[in-house]
């Protein structure tokens, strides 16, 4: 017969496998001081030249097909 203290430390094990995920997932998830961001110049210098180049592409049937209506 099972004892009750069994079913109780699978339990327990189950809710510091979850701390332990939700831990390691919080501190992993912030991202490190030097992640570049917007406004971030060379950022910024990229997306100037996406927004430049971008209209002009988009034009080639290649690149992109407007769906048929």
């Amino acid at each position: 017969m099972l004892s009750t203290s069994q079913p109780l430390r699978h339990l327990g094990t189950l809710f510091v496998a979850i701390a332990v995920v939700f831990i390691a997932s919080t501190v992993f998830a912030n991202p490190a001081v030097d992640v570049l961001d917007t406004t971030h110049a060379a950022v910024e210098a990229v997306m100037a030249a996406q927004d430049e180049v971008t209209p002009a592409l988009m034009q080639h049937s290649e690149i992109w097909e407007p769906p048929s209506a």
